[in-house]
């Protein structure tokens, strides 16, 4: 189980540094109690129906401690981002079933706005040694102290290798995220994997550059302390400087989007030799062009470059492609790195037509479907001969060689700033708050990433007004999906099906 196998690393590496957060480096020893203290108090509910917990994903040791925590006390964790508008929050908290939400004293006033008009809120559980907040007992939530100690100890973790580890929820079409339900053998089926082609240390410094919200942030946590190594959360004055950042916590594994690469070298961060200290370089979440890869390979020239591909569902990455400009060559099309070869254990199929080119995908990572959402599941799982399999909607390609290339969404998925979101969801909320019918455009790079979305609107009479339309949809959007501009239009096109005609809105895009 991952909370086994977290209780044996923090035991092995106890005084070791585990997590350097603010300035201040915490050891095992320290998050282990830290975590024990949180599973305690939600194995000591009364109410043992529970099996997703919350937890406040801001960059606090509270959240730190409170997955392990939480997967000790037997259960799934669900991210909840401070960044993330109130709507979207609560949806995720009322979809997830959560009755518990762990976070740090210092977290308390943002929760408390979050839930000041909602009815059912939910138990805190309070984790380090701070005072408890002021005014909490007048706030109408009921809570409890998770307070470290040498002495904590908690019982036989309960869980199966089936059981859900976390869930995270990525972009639904119909305008309703969907629940990914990740399982613990999902994970360590992604651990071994990833142990075959990548030997971490206790000596590493790993980099955490996402929110916790983002599923590849579970491979910094387990990837890294597993290892024994130390995961580094940068500050946000670092959001500009993380060059800066990277040198000075001597980071040696390196995990990030492509953009935030590709921002480094538009910065001119990325000289020859600037990153000494890398031994691992890893990308996913967008397509990772050639030429970044390039600039980064000179950067951190003893780093190994990898290029990660995997959807959420098939459990943070499923795919590897180790770039190594020393040997002469690399594989690309378009001007796109490789995905490379798929992990073992793993089976991959295409689309009926030949054409389609949509990759298919079964084995241990693969998740079973959708939480709590049947109908959203049937319209990309399938099973076969017993097997589950996934369409991932991707348009794929392999050479003579089993490497695969990404050529593309096939849906109204898109990645932009290496969130994956579905346009559909976008229309879905400006149609809901303005109550016209809209279409939401991706503009995109020459490499076929997307820059920004231009959002069309069906308003005959010039009724709504973009000002108040884009606050609204700030609270109930995360910042990545507002349209960067809204583009009015008396009528639609529409094709010979009669249907909306996007070429054509593409066509006025640029017009």
């Amino acid at each position: 189980m991952l909370a086994n196998q977290f209780i044996q690393a923090a035991d092995l590496y106890g005084p070791s540094p585990a997590l350097k957060l603010k300035g201040f480096e915490y050891t095992y020893n320290t998050l282990k109690q830290n975590a024990t203290a949180i599973a305690l108090q939600i194995l000591e509910r009364e109410d043992k129906t529970h099996n997703v917990v919350a937890v406040w994903g801001s960059p606090s040791l509270a959240a730190y401690a409170g997955i392990p925590g939480i997967l000790m006390a037997s259960c799934a964790y669900v991210p909840m981002n401070p960044r993330f508008p109130t709507e979207r929050n609560l949806f995720v908290y009322e979809r997830s079933g959560a009755e518990i939400l762990v976070l740090g004293p210092e977290d308390f006033e943002e929760v408390n706005r979050l839930f000041t008009d909602y009815p059912r809120k939910p138990l805190l559980i309070f984790s380090g040694n701070d005072t408890l907040p002021e005014g909490l007992a007048n706030s109408g939530f009921k809570y409890l102290s998770a307070r470290p100690s040498e002495k904590n100890d908690i019982p036989g973790i309960t869980s199966r290798i089936s059981d859900m580890a976390y869930l995270m929820f990525t972009s639904g079409s119909t305008g309703i995220p969907k629940g990914v339900p990740v399982s613990n053998g999902n994970v360590l089926a992604y651990l071994d994997n990833l142990a075959t082609i990548m030997n971490f240390s206790p000596s590493d410094r790993f980099s955490q550059t996402f929110d916790l919200t983002f599923d590849l942030s579970v491979h910094d946590l387990f990837a890294c302390w597993l290892s024994g190594a130390c995961l580094c959360i940068p500050d946000e004055r670092y959001s500009l400087t993380m060059a800066k950042y990277l040198r000075k916590e001597k980071i040696s594994v390196w995990f990030s989007v492509p953009s935030l690469a590709v921002l480094m070298q538009k910065m001119r961060l990325l000289k020859e030799n600037a990153f000494p200290d890398l031994r691992y370089s890893l990308f996913c979440g967008e397509p990772l062009l050639l030429e970044t890869a390039t600039v980064w390979a000179l950067a951190a020239p003893a780093s190994k470059l990898f290029n990660l591909y995997g959807p959420t569902e098939t459990t943070i990455a499923i795919s590897a492609y180790h770039f190594n400009p020393a040997e002469g060559h690399s594989k690309s099309r378009n001007g796109i790195l490789s995905i490379g070869k798929i992990f073992p254990g793993h089976l991959t199929g295409f689309g009926s037509r030949e054409e389609d080119k949509i990759l298919n995908i079964s084995g241990p990572q693969v998740v079973n479907g959708y939480f709590n959402d049947e109908k959203a599941a049937n319209d990309s799982f399938s099973c076969v001969d017993g097997l589950t399999w996934y369409n991932t909607g991707d348009r794929v390609e392999k050479d003579a060689d089993g490497d695969m290339f990404f050529l593309g969404r096939n849906d109204h998925e898109i990645k932009i700033s290496g969130y994956r979101v579905n346009i559909l969801e976008i229309e879905h909320a400006i149609r809901e708050k303005c109550g016209k019918n809209a279409v939401a455009i991706p503009l995109r790079n020459d490499d076929e990433t997307v820059k920004e979305i231009v959002a069309f609107i069906e308003d005959p009479l010039n009724q709504v007004k973009e000002e108040e339309l884009r606050h609204a949809l700030t609270l109930k959007l995360p910042w990545y999906m507002i349209p960067a501009s809204f583009r009015k239009l008396e009528k639609f096109p529409l094709n010979q099906n009669l249907k909306i005609d996007r070429k054509k809105l593409e066509i006025i895009c640029f017009s």
